[in-house]
């Protein structure tokens, strides 16, 4: 009977197997990528009663993709501000265009008046107050308060990086 070794086949299932642990560490570190921004974008959240910060977490797809949501229907009027307050930056001008013309007071169940009314309250400011507060809102907008991009924009070079590496193992 005969027998015969492929030269090199050792070497190959070497590799292969590297490449194998090096992709299941690539892995890791995009969902230790995705939990880091969602870390990160729930400090920097407005914090009122916490549904905004509560909202943000990680959706895993598949072994190399993961989604950072920020599952409040009004993040991006918090992200961006509204009315005469919205600043989007440039390269996120055609993303931001899709959340044009909404009021930002879906999900509560309160209109905007008990919405800022109950926010009067709960900070302790005098229940006169809440109209003009609402009024300014109404006509004015509210500020931005960036919170998402720019946590992502932190850290998607410091992931980059890591993965980099991690590839560059593999030859």
């Amino acid at each position: 009977m005969a027998s015969g070794k492929i030269i090199g086949m050792d070497a190959l299932q070497l590799k292969l197997k590297k490449i194998h642990n090096n992709l299941s560490e690539v892995g890791q570190e995009l969902r230790l990528g995705a939990e880091e921004i969602a870390a990160a974008a729930k400090i920097a959240a407005p914090g009122d009663v916490g549904t905004l910060r509560q909202l943000i977490s990680v959706k895993k797809i598949d072994n190399f993709t993961f989604e950072v949501i920020s599952g409040a229907e009004y993040s991006a009027f918090m992200e961006f501000g509204t009315l005469r307050e919205v600043q989007v930056p440039a390269e996120l001008q055609e993303y931001a265009a899709q959340f044009v013309g909404g009021n930002g007071i879906v999900g509560s169940g309160l209109s905007a008046k008990e919405a800022i009314f109950e926010w009067c309250r709960r900070k302790g400011i005098d229940k006169d107050a809440w109209y003009p507060i609402y009024m300014k809102i109404m006509r004015v907008g509210v500020h931005p308060h960036p919170f998402f991009f720019p946590a992502f924009n932190h850290y998607r070079p410091i992931i980059a990086d890591r993965i980099k590496k991690l590839v560059e193992d593999l030859t």
